[in-house]
Order: C-alpha cells, then sequence, then structure tokens
C-alpha cells in the first residue's frame, strides 16, 4: 500500500520519500549508531532533502517501499507545499476565525490529533518551519527544510494517516495566512502573569506558557545535545526546564506553575513524554565538540538550583569541560544488531514484509533461514566458482537469541509453512506438482536432527556400496535443524568425534568418507544444510578452542533472535499469504534446480571489489575474528541464494548488496554475542551478591567496594556487568528521583 500511496504523491508533483513504520519490528530511521528513543514513525530513513532533489521515478518508489513496512514523508519545500500540522483538532480553524476569516477548501489529512491542511507555496514566498502569529496555537508549519508524514502512513498509536478526499486539489495559501506566519508571535504583558497566556518561551517568571511547552523543550534539547553533554548530564538540567512549564491543576504535582487550564489545552506533558522529546534529539543529532557547558545564566542557574556540586566533592572533570563527570552513567554493551534495508531485497524482502505482521518472530531469522532452506531444496547444480572451487547455495544459519524470548522455533516454523505451500505433499499418485501446474520438481529435501557422529551424516547422504545395495541414498539433499546446537557442540568434543571435520566438509561440498570401517562409507556431491538455534549465554560457556580454531563455526553464519510482538490468537500465517507467496517460491525452485554455474554482472563484480578488502580486512585475535574469517565465500553465497529467488540466471548488483547487508547483521550478531570475554567463574558470585540486595539493587560503587574490595579495575567490572546484561541476567537501571543530586545506575538480579 505504501508504494501505491508514494506514486500517487509523485504523481500530484510532490517528492515522497520513505520514513519508518511503527509495523517494522525496528526503527530504520537514519540514526543507525543508537536504538531509536524517538516516536516511532517518524523517522526518515533516507537523507530526505538529497533524496527528493529530483522527482523519483516508479523504480527508485518501489525500490523504497517494496522493501518492507514504511511510511510515506513528503518534502514540502521541493514539493512546492506548505503543510499546517494541527495538534489539536480545529486549531487553524479557530485561529482563522478569531481574525474574521476563513480557510479554503483544500486537500486534507487526518492525523491522530487534527488535520494536516496543505497548501501550494504563492509565487515569491521562501518560507521555512517557523509559526509566527501561529506561536502556541497547536500548529505546526511545515515549509522549505521540513517534511510531513503523508497519507497511507501509520502513526506510532495504530492509527492510519487518511486523506478527507485523496482527489482534492491544493488550493493556494491565503494571504492573510502568509502574512500570519511571518508575524512576530505576541507576547503577553509585563503584569500579566497569572492568566494561562501563549508565550513564546519562558516569561519573567520562569514560565513555560501553555502553547509553548513542545517548542520550549525541543529548543533546550538541542541547546543541550549542541554543548556536548552526556545523556545523562543533560536528563538533569533538561528535568529543571520540564518543571517550569505550566501543568493543570491536579496534575503533576512536582511542577513549580500549576494553572487553571484552558479549553483548548488541557493536557499535561508528563516526564516521560518530555524525556522522549530529549533522546529524540540526541539520537537525531550530534554535538559540537567547540561548545562550551555554561554560556548563558538559564544553564548556571538550573545546576545551582539543582546542587550539582555531589556533596561538596570536587567534581572530576574531562578536558575541556566544565561538567561534572557522572561515575554511574550506564555501562555501554553491544546493541542488539540492525538490518539494513539492502538485504529486503527482491521475492525473500517481500515475502519477510508480509510474514511480519502475523509472526512473533525476528524478520532477519526468517529471512535467512529462507534462503538457506531454498538452496537447501534447489540442490547443488547451481553454484558460483570462486578460486577454482565450486560454491553451492549451502548455508549454516546458527539462530541465536534467549530461551524467554528468542523465538528461534517460531521463526523457522514461518520458513517450514512456506515451503510446505510452495511444495506440497506427495499425492498418492506419486506425481508431485507445484501449486503451478507447469512446474514439476522434487521433494522438499529431507529433514533431521540429533547429529551425534560424522559416520551417521554420511550414512544420511552415502552412495550405495555396489549395485545391489539398498542402502544408497539418490537424493543428496539433507536439511539437518539443531534446535539444541550446544548439544551437538557437545556431542563434537567428545575424543575421536569425527562429526566437526564431516560438517566442515559438508559445508565446503567436498565428498564425504569413512575411512575407520571394513565397509567405508562414501558420498559424494552431498548437498548439506545445517540450521542451528542456540542461546548466547550456553554457547558462549560450551565453544571451545577446537570449535573456534578447527574451523567449524566459522562455517556457521550468527543470526540475533527476538521475538518482536505477542500475537495471543497464535501467530498463524493467513491462507491468502501462503496461496501468494507459495507459487513464487515454487517457481524459483523449479528454475533454480536446473541452474548450473551462475555468474556476476559487470555492477556485481564492481560492488564486489569494492567490498572485498573490507570482508578481508584484519581483525584483533578473538572469537569474533575467528567466527568471521569465512567473510567472502559466506556473502557469495548469499548473493547466489538471492539470485536464485529473484529466478535469475546472474548474479546482480542488488543480491551482492543485500548479501552485504546480511553478513554486516552477521558481523554485528558476532559482536553481540562475544563482546570482552568474561570467565564464567567471575559471572555467579557477582549475580548472588546483586540479588541479595533485593528490590534496592546495587551501584556500580557498591559492587567495587562490596563485592569486589577495590580489588579489580573499573573497565574489567563493567566488562562483567556487560557481559551480564547482554546475558539477561541483571538489569541497569538509572534512578527515577524528583530531587537535587544526581540520579545513580543501580543493578538489580
Amino acid at each position: 500500500m505504501s508504494f501505491q500511496h508514494a506514486v500517487a504523491a509523485r504523481n500530484r508533483g510532490w517528492r515522497p520519500f520513505p520514513v519508518d513504520s511503527p509495523l517494522s519490528p525496528d526503527c530504520v530511521g537514519l540514526h543507525k549508531t543508537t536504538p531509536c528513543d524517538g516516536q516511532r514513525g517518524k523517522h526518515p530513513a533516507v537523507a530526505f532533502t538529497t533524496a527528493t532533489a529530483t522527482e523519483p521515478a516508479d523504480k527508485q518508489l518501489e525500490h523504497w517501499f517494496n522493501r518492507g513496512p514504511r511510511n510515506i514523508g513528503v518534502a514540502c519545500g521541493p514539493s512546492g507545499l506548505i503543510v499546517f500540522d494541527e495538534d489539536m483538532l480545529g486549531a487553524l480553524e479557530t485561529f482563522a476565525a478569531e481574525r474574521g476569516e476563513t480557510l479554503p477548501s483544500t486537500y486534507r489529512v487526518r492525523t491522530g490529533r487534527g488535520w494536516h491542511w496543505y497548501f501550494t507555496t504563492p509565487a515569491g514566498l521562501e518560507h521555512g518551519n517557523s509559526e509566527g502569529a501561529l506561536r502556541g496555537r497547536h500548529v505546526n508549519v511545515r515549509g522549505r527544510g521540513g517534511y510531513v508524514v503523508a497519507a497511507g502512513s501509520v502513526h506510532a498509536s495504530g492509527h492510519v494517516y487518511e486523506a478527507e478526499d485523496p482527489h482534492a486539489e491544493v488550493a493556494e495559501l491565503p494571504a492573510w495566512l502568509a502574512t500570519a506566519i511571518k508575524e512576530k508571535p505576541a507576547r503577553p504583558a509585563e503584569d500579566d502573569t497569572t492568566a494561562p497566556t501563549r508565550t513564546a518561551g519562558r516569561d519573567h517568571t520562569g514560565r513555560i506558557g501553555w502553547g509553548d511547552r513542545h517548542n520550549a523543550l525541543v529548543s533546550y534539547a538541542g541547546r543541550l545535545r549542541h554543548k556536548g553533554l552526556s545523556l545523562t548530564e543533560a536528563e538533569t538540567l533538561f528535568r529543571v526546564r520540564w518543571l517550569d512549564c505550566v501543568q493543570p491543576l491536579g496534575q503533576i504535582p512536582e511542577a513549580h506553575h500549576h494553572e487553571q487550564a484552558p479549553a483548548d489545552c488541557n493536557y499535561p506533558v508528563t516526564w516521560d513524554e518530555a524525556l522522549a522529546k530529549l533522546r529524540d534529539i540526541y539520537t537525531r543529532y550530534q554535538p559540537d565538540p567547540l561548545a562550551d557547558l555554561i554560556d548563558d545564566q538559564d544553564d548556571a542557574l538550573a545546576m545551582v538550583r539543582h546542587n550539582l556540586d555531589f556533596d561538596g566533592k570536587p567534581p572530576q572533570t574531562l578536558p575541556g569541560r566544565t561538567t561534572p563527570l557522572l561515575d554511574d552513567e550506564p555501562i555501554p554493551v553491544a546493541p542488539f544488531p540492525r538490518l539494513d534495508d539492502a538485504a529486503l531485497h527482491g521475492l525473500p524482502g517481500k515475502i519477510v514484509a508480509a510474514v511480519a505482521p502475523h509472526t512473533e518472530a525476528h524478520p532477519v531469522p526468517i529471512l535467512v533461514q529462507l534462503l538457506a532452506v531454498l538452496g537447501c531444496t534447489i540442490g547443488a547444480g547451481a553454484h558460483i566458482k570462486v578460486d577454482n572451487r565450486e560454491h553451492a547455495a549451502r548455508l549454516y544459519p546458527l539462530v541465536l537469541g534467549k530461551t524467554s524470548d528468542g523465538a528461534k522455533g517460531t521463526s523457522f516454523g514461518v520458513v517450514r509453512a512456506l515451503f510446505r505451500a510452495a511444495i506440497p505433499a506427495r499425492p498418492e499418485d506419486g506425481a508431485l506438482r507445484g501449486p503451478i501446474d507447469s512446474l514439476v520438481f522434487v521433494d522438499l529435501p529431507r529433514q533431521v536432527s540429533g547429529l551425534s557422529t560424522g559416520e551417521g551424516l554420511i550414512e544420511l547422504v552415502r552412495d550405495p556400496v555396489d549395485e545391489d545395495d539398498p542402502g544408497g541414498v539418490d537424493d543428496k539433499r539433507l536439511l539437518v535443524v539443531e534446535e539444541e546446537f550446544v548439544g551437538t557442540l557437545a556431542v563434537g568434543r567428545r575424543d575421536g568425534s569425527t562429526l566437526p571435520r564431516t560438517l566442515r566438509a559438508a559445508w565446503d561440498g567436498e565428498n564425504l568418507q569413512t575411512l575407520t570401517r571394513h565397509s567405508p562409507l562414501h558420498a559424494t556431491r552431498p548437498h548439506v544444510t545445517v540450521v542451528g538455534h542456540a542461546t548466547p549465554g550456553e554457547l558462549r560457556l560450551k565453544l571451545d578452542d577446537a570449535a573456534m580454531l578447527g574451523g567449524t563455526m566459522n562455517r556457521f553464519l550468527p543470526v540475533a533472535s527476538r521475538r518482536t510482538k505477542l500475537l495471543p490468537e497464535g501467530g498463524n500465517l493467513p491462507a491468502e499469504l501462503l496461496a501468494e507467496y507459495g507459487p513464487a517460491l515454487a517457481e524459483a525452485i523449479d528454475r533454480g534446480s536446473r541452474a548450473g554455474e551462475v555468474e556476476q554482472t559487470d555492477d556485481a563484480r564492481e560492488l564486489w571489489r569494492a567490498s572485498y578488502a573490507h570482508l578481508r580486512r584484519s581483525r584483533p585475535d578473538g572469537p569474533v575474528a575467528t567466527i568471521l574469517a569465512r567473510a567472502a565465500p559466506q556473502v557469495l553465497r548469499i548473493a547466489l541464494c538471492y539470485a536464485l529467488a529473484d529466478r535469475s540466471p546472474v548474479i546482480d548488483r542488488p543480491h551482492i548488496a543485500a548479501a552485504l547487508a546480511i553478513w554486516t547483521y552477521a558481523e554485528d550478531t558476532a559482536e553481540w554475542l562475544f563482546g570482552p570475554h568474561v570467565a564464567a567463574a567471575d559471572l555467579d558470585p557477582l549475580v548472588s551478591f546483586i540479588a541479595s540486595a533485593g528490590e534496592a539493587g546495587r551501584t556500580k560503587s557498591e559492587i567495587t567496594r562490596g563485592f569486589y574490595e577495590r580489588n579489580k579495575p573499573v573497565a574489567e567490572i563493567e566488562a562483567v556487568l556487560a557481559e551480564l546484561i547482554k546475558d539477561g541476567r541483571i538489569r541497569q537501571e538509572t534512578e527515577q528521583r524528583t530531587g537535587p543530586g544526581r540520579r545513580a545506575v543501580r543493578y538489580y538480579a
């Protein structure tokens, strides 16, 4: 639907671009270095001022909007628009009535709170995003440099932006309204400090008026970010500014100013809402490293009022900074990985986007396991040749998630349902036909679990010993699904076990054989795919040097997983969805099973050459470097799977780009999985110490003194705490305080 709405906007002469959608499991906004702390559904997914410099073609819109759930943004300036965004229903009409004016009929979009009023910009008018006389009237103006979320988008509340009349004409901005937005906002009389006025910020009492609370808080948040304060430091000062906001009588008791609320502004601004504004600013913008901390009386007054001298002790400072350095800030932990949009290419991307609303599983495990099962089903015929070796579409996904909310099995259940829709059970007459009657192909590959020996694996795909041997296997495709992959690793650690070596040879596509039997087993051209599921904590505990250094683990593709939503009704895929994508998968399998060598296009080779040095870059010794050691062949195999899914005879540039995006996710998963290595013996006693504090929790200082008796460096203590946080065995929370002093971070088990 987003694509059609974007095309409609483009056809009006506007400049649409993709925006994050709350229907996407993770925010796809450009702030990819930190988690999204702002409101979902409004962050641009591209640099919109650059992306909207020219009118987008259909191909560009399809690239933007058919890769997963997206909202639609419209850049106002390049579109020749000026849009009035009501925060309260009827606010713009009220303003017009007060001036004795009426608003012309024009294109409008219903939002969660009011209307977006669209007007064309009169010739010669250059206007940005300032409200002028509308300041404090619950109406935001979006012009040059601004954008609005357009019809067809979804608000974080679930409300859908809908046009009042999709075919309505856009009226020209009335002259009186053009004048109004150029006026300076009215200010109250100096002696009138009691009436609920709409001031442009704080008045001489320090009070932030009813209509100025949002703008005042956002502006101050920007100043704090500009000056380079950490988020923890900024929260302290920002809270002081929030306390100066006028609040309705009987609400927000700690606020400094309470008044009878006017009829058009009767809601409070809670601390959570204010804090979301601050975090959003910190997510979107970077600080100015040359800015001084205290450059005006407001900041100095806030620090005095908030008693930021930390109990009279000399504050710690950073070079070039005059603010105290908080010694109890949250510990940075490798964030949960984020998937780049490039991975949502072609049929796999469309399938993942389609199933996302109907499953609790994370989209990336679905995507990678879909590619792996597709490659397994197609078989060993389709391949890409590198270094004189054939690499078939053979992947070993390793899905990693906590027992409680990893949704690992759920993700594979989605993939299994899709392939059962593509290849139904064989009928009694033995003729296997897919959803497309003209296609005839083989069954799904045999699926097994419970690997225990290398010999047992070879037995499942072995050649006959001779022509009279009934035990040979004609179909060399095998799908191994180990939902307890740690147990498989434990089996491989036994003395004399051949399982690790056999798994490596199977990934490499080598012929398999046993050498220690009187009747040795052989398996020619096996096509084995292994899907493993594990919890991060157990995997780290069970991995040993043999598994890492022997090369077994670098055949696996690590993929972080977690539950994205709760679906009490079961999360079953709709029949119509399976009916739509089953035939598409069937066609991809049919074409892929008849493919041979697949080559790259010139565009694909160009991107591959540009990325190769980065894939082969040297990494610091450790488990992360070891598990990512086969970057180049992994990326090419993933790209091959994408090409086969597209029914393409060649690997094109988008296939390489998609594969690189998957590999980046795998790299981030490895960092998230391993991070700093901490011995298990250091973990359990610390968890017990933290748990003994009960609901009070422990601060970092208490842990340093009470548990480690000041005998361990802070960096090492933080590494241990980070390990426990990643495993979910402890959590860190910042104290919620309203009085003076710093808010410490506490740890709970």
